[in-house]
């Protein structure tokens, strides 16, 4: 029976501030109690409920009168809008921005740290700008709107009903962090951007020799060929599975999908990668080999094949990282349904 009226209450604290909700939820269940009957039943409940009326309409008569450019009355689904719009188009953009800049540099003749520079640049500027406009322009949108009468968002809440309650309560599912999203879709773009970029020879991989620094090359051409391809790949499936999760913000079958996909094929990718007999230039091997490393133990183990030691670790890593992100995302997913359905 209670959890009606705990389903009401939440309905309307969700529209209000935080500092405003618990007092407001104290005053409103004290006063939903006052209206029922004793015995009462679920019936009785729903009929005070619907005296009460809409927790929309509810929530603006206790939510107090700051906002003045968007009314309360609509001020909830335009901050709806702006925080799916906003963030997705500005990250969207950031990824044009780095690609557009990646593209750029491989004309320039200047050293990786302006490459780098230009390219994040590009990639910021751009995704601010999306951002900015977005913002300004649904503003505008819902001034407009809500002015001239055209905003028709609120019929659904003239219409309420008690059915219209929502189900799930807080607690019932962890919404998934949109700053971390965000975060995992820049650091996936930047992390495959730069890789990418180094196997198109963008810019040198520096080490001593003879006392000097010199632009020494590491993988085979055709390693860095196959690099181009999956970390393309790896990119897209990156940027696929953090807008799913900017997307639904909860741990749903789409998101674990996308999570599975990106997961299984990158760790196909990366082992091959690293299994690649032709990976690493012999010129490289030899100069790890007889490199002067300052320590008996560490120039013995390169010389007993200690980069396929090296590499041979790399992949077991990268095996229980995949699995590791595959067993979170199917826990996370089931123990979401499962509380769901409690």
């Amino acid at each position: 029976m209670n959890n009606l009226i705990d389903r009401y209450v939440y309905d309307v604290i969700r529209r209000l501030p935080e500092h405003e909700r618990a007092d407001v939820e104290k005053e409103l269940r004290a006063n939903i109690f006052d209206m029922l009957p004793e015995d009462a039943d679920e019936q009785d409940i729903a009929a005070v409920l619907s005296e009460l009326g809409s927790p929309f309409y509810l929530a603006n008569q206790y939510r107090q009168p700051q906002r003045y450019l968007i009314s309360p009355a609509v001020y909830n689904d335009y901050l709806r809008v702006l925080k799916h719009l906003v963030p997705i188009v500005g990250a969207l953009v950031f990824v044009i921005g780095v690609f557009v800049g990646i593209m750029e540099s491989l004309d320039f003749e200047n050293g990786l740290a302006y490459r780098i520079s230009h390219i994040l640049s590009q990639g910021f500027s751009l995704g601010f700008s999306a951002a900015f406009y977005m913002l300004f322009w649904t503003t505008v949108g819902f001034v407009i709107a809500e002015r001239t009468g055209a905003y028709n968002g609120l019929q659904k809440h003239r219409e309420w009903k008690i059915s219209d309650l929502p189900e799930q309560m807080p607690g019932s599912g962890k919404r998934i962090p949109l700053s971390d999203s965000i975060a995992e879709l820049i650091v996936t773009l930047v992390f495959c951007g730069t890789i990418i970029l180094y196997c198109f020879n963008a810019f040198p991989f520096l080490l001593i020799r003879n006392g000097a620094l010199e632009n020494f090359h590491i993988f085979n051409a055709a390693a860095l060929n196959f690099g181009k391809l999956a970390f393309s790949v790896i990119a897209v499936l990156g940027s696929v599975e953090a807008l799913m999760k900017i997307i639904f913000r909860r741990w749903t079958l789409p998101v674990l999908l996308a999570t599975l996909a990106n997961s299984l094929v990158s760790m196909g990718f990366l082992l091959h990668i690293f299994n690649r007999p032709d990976l690493l230039l012999p010129e490289f091997v030899t100069y790890v080999k007889t490199a002067e490393w300052g320590n008996a133990d560490i120039e013995r183990f390169f010389v007993q094949d200690g980069l396929q030691v090296i590499l041979l670790l790399v992949c077991v890593l990268v095996v229980l990282v995949s699995l590791l992100e595959i067993g979170l995302a199917v826990y996370k997913t089931v123990f979401q349904y499962r509380r769901k359905k409690t």
